[in-house]
């Protein structure tokens, strides 16, 4: 069963072993609203549905044509994401829809789509986000651990040290 681990600092979804559940698991990200491109790929790649998981990396929107499509993938049984800094905007942009200088500065990272949507669906779609994408996804596969995120993570023992932000848009590179 899914475990969601869930606190004020981060959110984990740890899948447990995943190695009899599913025959392959195809790790991607930034899909960006490009949902045709992304469905002809996983086709390309024999991705099968009943039978296969797609763990994205974060940002199902922006820039591309189709983000509500992208964002419904989360009602998928066989797709999970982490949550991407795009997908944060969305959820910031319904926190306050009159910070008109936030909905610029968004709309001019690729998040312009939104004015075809009402406030209401935004905030559908906000909720979708916040409840159906965790910072982190965890699972086990033939015996190796793993760790799914959008940008860094240095310490997967004690994630408590990270805030949001940096899990999502944090690209410094690291050397121990």
């Amino acid at each position: 069963m899914n475990k969601i681990i869930e606190n004020s600092i981060y959110k984990v979804l740890d899948l447990g072993d995943i190695t009899e559940k599913y025959e392959n698991v195809f790790i991607g990200g930034d899909i960006h609203g490009m949902y045709d491109m992304f469905m002809k790929g996983l086709h390309d790649v024999g991705f099968v549905k009943e039978k296969d998981l797609f763990i994205a990396c974060g940002d199902l929107v922006d820039r591309g044509p189709k983000n509500k499509e992208c964002i419904d993938l989360l009602n998928e049984d066989w797709f999970i994401s982490a949550k991407g800094n795009h997908d944060r905007m969305v959820e910031r942009y319904v926190s306050n829809p009159s910070n008109i200088d936030f909905k610029e500065f968004w709309e001019g990272q690729g998040g312009r789509w939104n004015i075809k949507y009402g406030l209401e669906e935004m905030i559908n779609m906000a909720n979708l986000i916040h409840d159906k994408m965790p910072l982190v996804v965890k699972f086990i596969r033939h015996g190796k651990r793993y760790m799914v995120a959008h940008a860094n993570i240095y310490d997967p023992e004690d994630l408590s040290s990270y805030d949001e932000r940096f899990i999502t848009q944090d690209r410094t590179i690291h050397h121990n």
